[in-house]
This record gives C-alpha cells, sequence and structure tokens, in this order.
C-alpha cells in the first residue's frame, strides 16, 4: 500500500503521515492508538474499514 493510500484507506493527510514517518512530528492520543492496532493486526483494521 502506497503512503497516499494508506493516507486515505485510514483518514490520515499524505503530509501528517510523512511527518511522521520523517520524525518531525509523532502521532499522539487516539492517532498513537490507530497506529498500534495498525501495526499488530493490519487485516482487521482494514476489514473494519470496508
Amino acid at each position: 500500500m502506497t503512503q497516499e493510500q494508506f493516507a486515505a484507506h485510514f483518514g490520515f493527510s499524505v503530509t501528517t503521515l510523512r511527518d511522521w514517518q520523517r520524525g518531525d512530528r509523532a502521532p499522539c492520543g487516539a492517532s498513537l492508538i490507530f497506529f498500534n492496532v495498525i501495526d499488530r493486526n493490519p487485516t482487521a483494521m482494514l476489514q473494519a474499514f470496508q
């Protein structure tokens, strides 16, 4: 999945996603929890958003 696809699928802007990946910013609060769930069980998250 590209950054653009990931951002669109899960509701993040591409800019925010890139900032997180580069370490310019860090996700916090609900975004951090959301990413942890995606990391642990990406299939379940993809199914939840269909």
